[in-house]
């Protein structure tokens, strides 16, 4: 693939994760079943999360850049959970409930929370907080 191609593609990449404050909104609604969800599954694929971004930040000088790029992109395919992502599945609606009554606070479901800024990071959050009246 030439320069000019390349940079191309980069752009219409870009330019199509590009959403408004509205679509942003309609998404997240769209997609509060997460994992369950094809949709969120299909957007959190374009994008990178909060814990890849680490993972690349952290990268050392002698970790090869290919490798770890094909395990950013493709390791939705390899996952399949840990005894810890399990565990809080598992537990993630009674954790939820005790948040609630201890802190008086509302878990509402949450999807795909993106922001206007930065068009390419998902950030990740278990629910949203409100407080309860």
């Amino acid at each position: 693939m030439s320069r000019e191609d390349f940079e191309e593609k980069k752009l219409e990449l870009l330019t199509n994760l590009k959403l408004n404050m509205v679509e942003i909104d309609e998404l997240q609604r769209r997609t509060v079943e997460q994992a369950n969800c094809v949709k969120w599954k299909k957007e959190r694929s374009k994008r990178l999360t909060a814990s890849n971004f680490g993972k690349i930040c952290k990268l050392r000088k002698t970790t090869s850049r290919k490798n770890s790029v094909i395990s950013v992109l493709y390791q939705s395919e390899y996952f399949h959970g840990t005894a810890a992502t399990r565990y809080g599945i598992q537990f993630e609606s009674i954790a939820k409930d005790e948040f609630e009554k201890l802190f008086g606070y509302k878990v509402a479901p949450a999807g795909c929370l993106l922001t206007l800024i930065c068009h390419f990071w998902q950030q990740h959050q278990m629910g949203l907080l409100r407080m309860i009246q």
